[in-house]
């Protein structure tokens, strides 16, 4: 964010595409825009000077008990709560403008920190020093409370639930699971953002602008209500084992995610980020249901002793059932505030199709 970032847009027709190379033939120029010209900017006028690190508080409690028959049994509970997330805001969509100018700390509005954007603390005052569009009053600092910004808390809160099981390898066979019930919740994800693949850790698009916070409370990317794991081995043999992992996970929740409708100025409508699709509020996580995740893979290993060490032979097969539930699906319900999208609710990615892994090792 502080960096001598260069950042452009440009827009064209789109004409066609060459017949050789498939590549998309450009027409007429539509728009051009400088997001970030690469000058490095004052940190100050970027980095709200009240910013807390990001944390959260876990706590873990569990109970484990250990048979005379080689098994063990236990439970534990997880909880974690987001405490502080910082976030890059676009404050120039914010009400900062208007409470600065009727405090009668600025005598003209101008652009925050770069086009708009200020590293923050969600639903905390912001403190930051004025750039140079704020003409006389350049180089104040200013504090806009966190009503006048319109931003919500970050929130997020995973429970969870384990119960487990492990039969102690005696020689002859093994098995183990768990059974994990959870829930997450809040309107971050964290410094990375599923809905839209966004990685840039800290700079998505949560809390750009405050429209699309709306709705944004709910299930998260990562809620699986239910996930349960098994898996073992068996020695057939002194040559021959086999073993076994399955795991069962419920569904993903979706939400429609589409463009700022309102028009009040608390958000851009130009961008596909709200939880608004055909004018309506779509919540996070209240609009469908993904598939449930089934997978089942096996394996075998041969070992065969020789006068120099030991040959191995493996095979494994993976997802022996050939399940064909879609890990992921199109969340963007609207391409415009008023045009719907027709992937919306598409598969965007399945689970692996069945294969088979063959394996030699030379041991010595």
């Amino acid at each position: 964010l502080a960096g001598g970032e260069d950042f452009t847009e440009d827009y064209y027709s789109y004409t066609g595409r060459d017949a050789t190379t498939l590549v998309p033939v450009l027409g007429t120029q539509l728009a051009s825009y400088v997001l970030s010209d690469g000058v490095i900017p004052d940190a100050a006028t970027l980095v709200s000077g009240n910013l807390d690190p990001q944390y959260q508080d876990e706590y873990i409690v569990g109970y484990e008990k250990r048979l005379d028959s080689g098994w063990k049994f236990g439970v534990d509970f997880t909880y974690r709560n987001l405490k502080a997330v910082m976030e890059d805001a676009d404050i120039d969509y914010t009400g900062a403008c208007d409470y600065l100018l009727a405090e009668g700390t600025i005598s003209t509005c101008g652009s925050f920190g770069g086009s708009g954007y200020v590293l923050i603390n969600p639903g905390k005052d912001l403190v930051v020093k004025l750039g140079d569009s704020f003409g006389a009053d350049a180089g104040k600092t200013v504090t806009v409370p966190a009503d006048a910004l319109g931003f919500p808390q970050a929130k997020r809160r995973y429970q969870a639930v384990t119960f487990n099981f492990e039969r102690l390898w005696d020689g002859k066979w093994y098995a183990g699971g768990s059974l994990t019930m959870s829930r997450s919740v809040g309107n971050i994800e964290g410094g990375v953002k599923s809905d839209n693949g966004q990685d840039d850790t800290g700079l998505t698009q949560d809390f750009d602008e405050p429209g699309w916070t709306d709705g944004s409370y709910g299930l998260l990317p990562n809620h699986h209500g239910y996930n349960l794991k098994l898996y073992g081995s068996y020695q057939f043999n002194e040559k021959l084992r086999g073993g076994f992992n399955a795991n069962i996970l419920s569904p993903r929740k979706y939400g429609c995610i589409g463009a700022y409708p309102l028009g009040d100025g608390r958000a851009s409508p130009a961008t596909i980020t709200a939880w608004y699709c055909n004018g309506e509020l779509t919540p996070r996580g209240k609009s469908f249901s993904g598939d449930w995740i089934n997978k089942l893979d096996l394996n075998l290993t041969y070992e065969q002793p020789i006068p120099v060490g030991t040959i191995k032979v493996t095979a494994d097969v993976f997802n022996v059932f050939n399940a064909q539930g879609a890990e992921q699906y199109d969340e963007v319900g609207m391409t415009s505030v008023t045009t719907s999208s027709s992937n919306y609710g598409q598969p965007l990615y399945y689970q692996n199709p069945r294969y088979v892994r063959i394996g030699l090792k030379y041991e010595f």
